[in-house]
């Protein structure tokens, strides 16, 4: 389970019931090497090591969604965050909690860190995509999804950190064949679908089981329109 939906229940499996289904039943292998809170830099070390397990063979999809937790805007930066772990409890626990208190001020007077900056981002998710269009058939990426709007008020700037991300998603898509931009931001916002039915409501953050089911049409007009193409 994850925020409450089952795996089975996520945009992946759904996509491998609709793979064997158009396969007359065969089977359908997926491997789920993300994990939550990923940066990009740790997806592309999690790629590399997942290609020198199974080796060279061109695979067939390839579902990718990053940037929102390199994106978002953070009183500390990674560093900081780190070494502030390692303080005593007590005074630990009072820095937390001032930080939580007045995040919103400080984040909206400029004082904000991002844990992947846009130059890095953008050379990391390019590296990426490289490595994904030779080693798979084809890639879908996902861009990032609106934020809820609890999230973007605890975090000023979320909303314009997360477009601009997705336009360097966006860009970078574009420069290679067999990658394919499933616009989950823009089907979300233009779609006028109201935060509660897209996220769950305990964190504002994860996927409902609804958004998954949408994510899960739009990777599936996508694959008709390639095998439309192909046929």
């Amino acid at each position: 389970m994850t925020a409450k939906v089952s795996y089975w229940e996520t945009y992946p499996y759904l996509m491998r019931d609709w793979w064997q289904a158009r396969a007359g039943g065969g089977n359908v292998t997926i491997w789920p090497w993300a994990d939550g809170s990923l940066l990009i830099q740790q997806v592309l070390d999690r790629y590399k090591k997942f290609r020198f397990y199974f080796g060279d063979a061109r695979l067939e999809v390839c579902l990718l969604m990053v940037g929102l937790v390199d994106c978002a805007p953070r009183p500390l930066s990674w560093g900081a965050r780190d070494r502030l772990s390692r303080w005593p409890e007590p005074l630990k626990s009072r820095v937390i909690r001032w930080l939580h208190r007045y995040r919103p001020w400080l984040l909206s007077r400029g004082w904000f860190f991002r844990f992947t900056e846009p130059p890095q981002f953008r050379r990391t998710l390019a590296e990426l995509l490289e490595l994904l269009s030779k080693g798979f058939e084809r890639v879908y990426v996902l861009n990032i999804a609106p934020a809820a709007q609890r999230n973007c008020e605890r975090s000023p700037g979320l909303k314009e950190s997360i477009e601009e991300y997705n336009t360097m998603i966006t860009e970078e898509t574009a420069r290679l064949e067999n990658l394919y931009l499933v616009n989950v931001w823009s089907d979300f916002m233009h779609g006028r679908v109201p935060e509660a039915v897209y996220l769950n409501d305990d964190d504002g953050l994860h996927f409902s089981a609804q958004a998954h089911w949408r994510v899960y049409e739009l990777i599936v007009q996508q694959e008709q329109r390639f095998w439309g193409s192909h046929a």
